[in-house]
């Protein structure tokens, strides 16, 4: 029983989501076939209430962190947060990938599956308003967010970093005894190469930041937390908030009591997260 109803998720059956009396999302799993990453690819589609292939909405691409999935989110608060929020919720799988196009495996270009084939399918597919799109993540989905809003800035006009990484491929970090770092760099060295590799230069988020021009319509989100165990994510986002001032870019920047593994940054800056998310992609 367990096997056939985990089959009819992949086929995209819709399951609805009752939050309080009278509003409620739908959440379907659609198995998205990718002729770049050569596979199918389950992504959790989160519709709004009332929603109708007939009109346009705004779209949250939501990036999961190292060795989730799609349905990664859904053990958050983040159904509950949405409200009757008029919002499209995205969250494709991506194992380990770093959403970037890895030097060590061809079959997972991953940012080239994100760019040429989601983000067409699901404004095709789900009515998103190509002027209205957002992207954030959790950990390695908020590096990964960063690096491509940054690259697609003609696509994206809020960027949500929860707990990002960003100074990844991290190959001028000195190692520490009590790091996490090693248990995913041999996933650092498959996606980016060595430190001279086009793609670890090329999805460097302080490079895209210094170099590309930035949309005025642009506005950055970041949280983390204050006993992460990575302990370069605090100095690495101080950083970072001094690149987007000298850019003029707009942004928000919060700290929380939580570390990095309980999932607690991202219950706790939701509210706000999605706050400023809605006010930026009126």
């Amino acid at each position: 029983m367990k096997k056939r109803f985990q089959g009819l998720l992949w086929a995209g059956l819709s399951l609805t989501i009752v939050c309080g009396p009278v509003r409620s999302q739908s959440v379907t799993v659609d198995s998205i076939y990718s002729s770049i990453l050569k596979r199918k690819v389950a992504t959790t589609i989160i519709l709004p209430p009332n929603y109708t292939a007939t009109k346009s909405y705004p779209v949250f691409y939501l990036l999961h962190r190292w060795a989730g999935n799609h349905a990664s989110f859904l053990k958050t608060n983040l159904l509950t947060e949405l409200k009757d929020r008029q919002l499209l919720v995205v969250t494709p799988s991506a194992d380990t990938s770093w959403y970037v196009n890895a030097v060590g495996n061809a079959t997972s270009r991953y940012e080239d599956f994100m760019v040429q084939e989601l983000f067409p399918y699901i404004d095709k597919k789900y009515g998103a308003n190509p002027t209205r799109q957002a992207i954030g993540g959790y950990s390695m989905g908020g590096y990964g967010a960063l690096q491509l809003g940054l690259k697609h800035l003609e696509r994206f006009r809020f960027i949500g970093d929860i707990s990002g990484p960003i100074n990844a491929p991290f190959y001028d970090v000195p190692p520490t005894p009590r790091s996490p770092l090693p248990i995913i760099m041999n996933s650092v060295r498959v996606a980016f190469g060595d430190q001279n590799s086009s793609v670890a230069r090329e999805s460097n988020v302080f490079n895209l930041l210094q170099s590309n021009p930035v949309s005025p319509r642009l506005f950055v989100y970041m949280a983390v937390g204050k006993q992460d165990e990575f302990d370069f994510m605090i100095p690495q986002h101080q950083l970072l908030i001094e690149a987007l001032k000298k850019k003029q870019v707009p942004f928000a920047y919060q700290e929380y009591e939580a570390n990095h593994f309980s999932g607690k940054v991202v219950d706790a800056c939701l509210p706000d997260l999605l706050t400023q998310l809605t006010i930026n992609l009126k």
